[in-house]
């Protein structure tokens, strides 16, 4: 009897500790487009503008999303930028700073930014309501409490901004555990 208990014992603890490997990540990086150069530089002023409003944490089924003509954003600035290494397990804030440069606009509290694929790298929500309207050309910066995974490896995360049943754009973060 004592046998068969710790034989079961072993097997859940094979599985758990299998289960806390990192997933194959190289497949999910060669379909994750890479984003290109440093972040752009910004002034105080634009820093300043751009300031986010803390955002009620929402539930988003992100399977529903499709691309739309109207919707459109360009990444203007990223904190920290991609290949960043990291230690197991170290709190950081990731921001993204996005502006509209599609024909609609981002109606506040209709608008969210959700984790999309890859690894779950947040802290403390996978999705977030944008609290005001951002009109043409205007700017969003987006601040997400992280933590980066517990196992060295190379890791990526696919955040999206959502409206409707539209997927507005796709941000992407790529870090190196060591």
């Amino acid at each position: 009897m004592k046998i068969i208990n710790k034989m079961k014992y072993l097997a859940l603890l094979s599985i758990m500790l299998v289960s806390l490997l990192p997933v194959g990540t190289a497949g999910a990086l060669s379909v994750q487009p890479k984003i290109s150069g440093e972040p752009e530089k910004m002034s105080i002023r634009e820093f300043v503008d751009t300031m986010e409003y803390p955002s009620p944490v929402v539930n988003v089924d992100t399977s529903k999303f499709k691309n739309d003509d109207i919707y459109s954003c360009s990444l203007v600035n990223q904190q920290p930028a991609d290949y960043v290494v990291m230690r197991p397990r170290q709190s950081f804030d990731m921001t993204w700073v996005v502006v509209n440069d599609g024909t609609a606009v981002w109606h506040g509290g209709q608008t969210s930014y959700a984790h999309y694929s890859g690894v779950p790298m947040y802290a403390n929500g996978s999705a977030y309501l944008v609290p005001e309207t951002v009109g043409l050309g205007g700017k969003l910066r987006m601040t997400i409490d992280m933590e980066a995974p517990k196992n060295p490896g190379t890791y990526s995360t696919t955040w999206a901004l959502l409206t409707g049943n539209s997927r507005i754009c796709r941000m992407y973060l790529i870090v190196t555990v060591k």
